[in-house]
């Protein structure tokens, strides 16, 4: 251990030899992985981490043959040594590892991106679990220009160096609401928090990758810390929900989803919150089905109208996405039915359900709907779910939804529908919970009489034909 500091300090003077301390250095790396007491020891001795500090503080240092076997004992001399932690940030070396950094963060060189990730590491092992450390290194990373280079890293073209960054943040902001919130209402923070968005985003069709699993823990920190209000506001650019807005509202789907609980403290501002951006996303619906009705009347070769594609998935993506999440509130009983249930028929909830179901009802009979890439799929189904949510044994919303024609839009929905899976055994549940000790809404549906039947091309295929004889359908065979 002597021989290794006396080496490097002789370097940092500029009286050692180079190959022999390189030499050494790799040597004491092999030690540092297989005797624990030997690392510990290291990496409580102050003349390493001002030896090194001496070395590391000059971009110079990036071309010798030393700093890579270096870089490789500090990280291992860090791991879990709280003592060590202190003393590489108390001599400069954890900024000195930022620099390198961002000295060597915008070159495709092989060996430059090896110390990307090295110093990457290496930081991490020298902050993860000393609160002290990191309180002090997380708040120079969220507020001051210069040292904000995370987000190159994250941004990376090389997925070594992207992994160690998202490690690095989730080892920052976990367990703690105060890093948590520094990510998300400081500027450089919020930059960071940008970059991992878009690596949730990028990585998300591929199943094995780590990224996106690593992204999906830092976004469950910061929403079980209650800060998916205050993202949401920040990273907005306008009226419609955007592509990094769309990751946080599928990252709290997917959390509510996974762990069956409800992951957000919700309170009124939560709530009111969801049924804002679920309001929003209704209207922009009921517009673009409106101008694919307008367009196709008029025979237009874009039957979106004035809307990109993009922000037409977009908007159908979000809109399941709410809609799930609000299913999800109302059927967990106690703990979050009342309040969203509240929050959404103050948004006009009710009326905005139905209009946008009559809406679908309208596209599915359009006979060239299939032109519409991005349809509507899943929409109605969740709409129908939302619906019996809302009436559960709810005589006023029962009412309402008679007095606002929805209970023959139920019963549209009685049928099997490939893009809306399971949407009959919805509407059937829904119908029950309409139903349910309401007279009035009883004599409706008996009052019903059958005016005819459809022919849908199932039917056709099969040879099957149906009728009405004596009040009941019946199919039978083509003649």
């Amino acid at each position: 251990m002597s021989r290794v500091i006396f080496a490097l300090e002789s370097l940092a003077r500029g009286s050692g030899a180079s190959e022999q301390t390189s030499e050494l250095l790799v040597e004491a790396v092999q030690e540092s992985t297989q005797d624990q007491e030997f690392r510990i020891d290291l990496g409580q001795q102050p003349k390493l981490w001002s030896a090194a500090h001496q070395l590391l503080s000059a971009s110079t240092c990036v071309d010798q043959a030393w700093v890579v076997p270096l870089i490789k004992l500090l990280r291992n001399a860090t791991a879990a040594n709280a003592q060590g932690q202190a003393l590489a940030c108390e001599a400069g070396v954890i900024d000195d590892l930022v620099g390198l950094v961002r000295f060597c963060g915008n070159s495709l060189d092989q060996h430059r991106l090896l110390m990307v990730r090295l110093c990457t590491q290496a930081v991490c092992n020298m902050v993860t679990g000393n609160d002290v450390v990191l309180d002090k290194m997380w708040n120079v990373w969220c507020e001051r220009e210069e040292t904000a280079v995370w987000n190159r890293v994250i941004e990376a073209n090389d997925k070594d160096s992207v992994t160690g960054g998202l490690i690095l943040v989730y080892q920052c902001i976990r367990n703690s609401s105060a890093r948590c919130a520094s990510l998300v209402k400081t500027t450089h923070g919020l930059t960071m928090l940008k970059s991992v968005l878009y690596e949730i985003d990028r990585s998300h069709a591929e199943e094995t990758n780590q990224h996106f699993e690593l992204g999906y823990l830092i976004m469950h920190e910061i929403l079980t810390n209650g800060f998916f209000v205050d993202v949401i506001y920040r990273l907005s650019t306008g009226d419609a929900i955007n592509e990094k807005q769309m990751v946080v509202i599928k990252m709290l789907d997917s959390s509510l989803h996974k762990d069956n609980a409800p992951v957000l403290p919700w309170t009124a501002r939560e709530m009111d919150t969801l049924s804002t951006l679920l309001l929003n996303e209704c209207n922009q619906a009921h517009t673009i089905i409106d101008n694919v009705l307008a367009a196709a009347q008029q025979q237009h070769d874009k039957p979106t109208g004035s809307l990109d594609d993009d922000q037409v998935s977009l908007t159908y993506i979000c809109l399941v996405l709410l809609l799930q999440i609000m299913n999800w509130l109302m059927m967990h009983g106690d703990t979050t039915r009342p309040a969203a249930k509240k929050s959404w028929l103050a948004h006009q909830g009710m009326q905005k359900t139905i209009e946008l179901l009559r809406q679908c009802d309208r596209l599915a009979e359009w006979k060239e709907k299939e032109q519409l890439k991005n349809g509507f799929a899943f929409v109605k189904r969740e709409l129908v779910r939302l619906l019996g949510n809302l009436c559960y044994q709810d005589k006023a919303c029962q009412d309402d939804i008679r007095e606002l024609g929805g209970l023959g839009l139920i019963l549209n929905q009685m049928q099997i529908d490939d893009t809306n899976p399971y949407i009959r055994e919805y509407a059937t549940l829904a119908l029950r919970h309409v139903l349910e000790n309401n007279t009035a809404n009883q004599q409706w549906i008996e009052q019903l009489k059958p005016m005819g039947t459809s022919q849908p091309e199932e039917l056709t295929r099969m040879g099957l034909q149906s009728s009405i004889v004596d009040g009941k359908i019946q199919w039978n065979k083509f003649k």
